[in-house]
C-alpha cells in the first residue's frame, strides 16, 4: 500500500517486535536519500545481529523529518520459517 506523507521523509525508522512477547527486537533508521528504491532492509536479526528465533515479527516503518516530525507509522506482520542455526 502506498500513502502520501504529510512530510519529506529524511529518515526512515524501522521497529521490529516480537509479536508472542511484545518485547523489541531491533531498531533500524536509515538516511531516506541513501535509499532511491525506498527499501529498507531487515536482517533477521536482533539487537546484537544474532538471527532471531522462528515465528511471528510485527515491522513498523515510520517517516521522520529534519524537524523530528513522524508520519503514520506502517505495520506488517511476517512470519520468520527458520531461526538461527545449532551447532553441530
Amino acid at each position: 500500500m502506498f500513502t502520501t506523507l504529510p512530510i519529506a521523509p529524511h529518515w526512515w525508522l524501522l521497529d521490529v517486535t516480537d509479536e508472542a512477547t511484545g518485547q523489541p527486537v531491533r531498531h533500524v533508521r536509515v538516511d531516506a536519500a541513501s535509499t532511491t528504491s525506498g527499501a529498507i532492509n531487515w536482517d533477521g536479526g536482533d539487537w546484537n545481529g544474532i538471527v532471531v528465533d522462528a515465528g511471528a515479527y510485527a515491522l513498523q516503518v515510520t517517516a521522520e523529518d529534519l524537524d523530528g516530525r513522524r508520519a503514520e507509522p506502517c505495520r506488517q506482520v511476517v512470519r520468520v520459517q527458520h531461526g538461527p542455526r545449532t551447532p553441530q
